[in-house]
């Protein structure tokens, strides 16, 4: 099915981010981030050489893009703290005319998007935008692809070792980056 594959691409992830021979329920928190920095080393390893990753691709791509204090990390080697803006994908899911506002304020422009353009689409279940008038297009909502999905679910044993994985990349955003707290991501 095409929830065992799932669970069996995220297996195959675990390994290669954390190694074959790993556990990741005997694993640290600190042993999770050095495996993963480890495994981020070997990304720029000349082609063919033993050991070179790749993290864009599946299966490790499972897991990668959700490294958000790792990728940040990476970000702050080009830009400071302050020049960076941290939204959080539930508040622009539940609000998006807030996060938006949000976004023209860092970024020093006009709000000319705000709580007003969107309206909430029962039937869908989300968000839907009203655009400005000026810009002449017509009310929308994202096409039934986009979006998270609402009506799937993991097994539990495999969303407690997904949640392991991540423990310690959460609490890296909250105290080393936003600051805020995360307990509302319950997927």
């Amino acid at each position: 099915t095409k929830e065992e594959a799932f669970e069996k691409t995220v297996e195959l992830a675990f390994g290669n981010l954390l190694g074959k021979e790993k556990d990741i329920d005997q694993m640290s928190d600190d042993e999770i981030r050095a495996a993963v920095a480890d495994y981020f080393t070997r990304w720029d390893l000349k082609p063919g050489s033993t050991g070179r990753v790749f993290p864009l691709r599946i299966p490790d791509a499972v897991l990668t893009g959700s490294l958000y204090s790792t990728h940040i990390n990476t970000y702050l080697h080009y830009f400071t703290q302050d020049q960076m803006l941290y939204l959080d994908a539930t508040e622009l899911i539940e609000n998006p005319g807030m996060s938006l506002r949000r976004v023209a304020d860092f970024a020093g422009v006009p709000q000319l998007i705000t709580e007003e353009n969107f309206y909430f689409d029962d039937e869908k279940g989300y968000f839907c935008m009203k655009p400005p008038i000026e810009s002449a297009r017509e009310s929308f909502c994202l096409g039934s692809s986009k979006g998270r999905s609402k009506d799937k679910s993991l097994p539990l044993e495999l969303k407690r070792r997904i949640r392991k994985f991540f423990n310690p990349f959460v609490k890296d955003l909250e105290t080393k980056f936003t600051g805020d707290n995360y307990d509302h991501w319950d997927w």
